[in-house]
């Protein structure tokens, strides 16, 4: 699954808490997420193959509505409520193995603490640089989209989105000037109309994972850390 690149209606926990989305309105979301919680499944689930069947399970389970029904916002940003669904979902998966093999039924149950806690501080960290790193994707292929669509050169776009993170270079920017065919101060100009732009959408994007607007800051540092493998 890719993501869309499309903009939400409205967040992430309204979707899934109010009920108000269409089954293909949850199935866009599950695919924006499916990278973070197959990076997240593969470090505890060593096989790649049951790697990529718990996640599936998990989400035909959200898709049914048998876990986002339980959501509840005042437990944390989405980002976290995602992640620890996972996990109990790969918990009582396991209960269930070994209840078969027993001959006995299990039961789905609120894990206890604890549960699948091998590398459990290492799979958080790369779920989160992974959850990052699809949400900025998601900011770029926007962005993408929005200038494909206008009129004027997308040459521009292209020769300049691997420098909307980065520092300035002048030569380099010099270069893509001459490539271009434009001055270094017509550069400079729309990159730094393409930065404001991308961050915007880089927000918006984080805007959609959280409830209250005064969330939004702690869950961009929050998220930047995560992609410089701090935490």
């Amino acid at each position: 699954m890719k993501p869309s690149g499309r903009e939400f209606p409205t967040t992430r926990w309204t979707l899934v808490c109010a009920g108000a989305a269409s089954p293909a309105a949850l199935q866009e979301l599950c695919a924006a997420y499916h990278r973070p919680l197959l990076a997240f499944a593969r470090m505890i689930e060593f096989d790649p193959q049951r790697a990529e069947d718990l996640v599936q399970s998990f989400l035909i389970r959200i898709l049914e509505q048998k876990v986002v029904d339980k959501a509840d916002q005042a437990r944390g940003r989405f980002r976290t409520f995602l992640r620890q669904a996972l996990r109990n979902h790969a918990i009582n998966l396991h209960r269930a193995e070994k209840a078969t093999r027993r001959g006995g039924k299990a039961t789905f149950v609120e894990p206890a603490e604890g549960e699948i806690a091998s590398e459990a501080l290492a799979a958080d960290r790369l779920y989160d640089r992974a959850w990052a790193r699809a949400l900025v994707d998601r900011a770029l292929a926007r962005l993408r989209d929005e200038r494909r669509s206008r009129s004027g050169n997308p040459a521009v776009f292209e020769a300049l989105a691997d420098r909307l993170e980065g520092d300035d270079d002048g030569a380099t920017l010099l270069e893509v000037a001459s490539k271009l065919g434009m001055s270094e101060v017509a550069v400079k100009v729309s990159l730094f109309r393409l930065r404001r732009r991308y961050f915007d959408l880089v927000r918006a994007e984080v805007g959609a994972t959280v409830e209250r607007p005064e969330d939004v800051d702690p869950e961009l540092c929050s998220l930047r850390a995560a992609l410089r493998g701090e935490g």
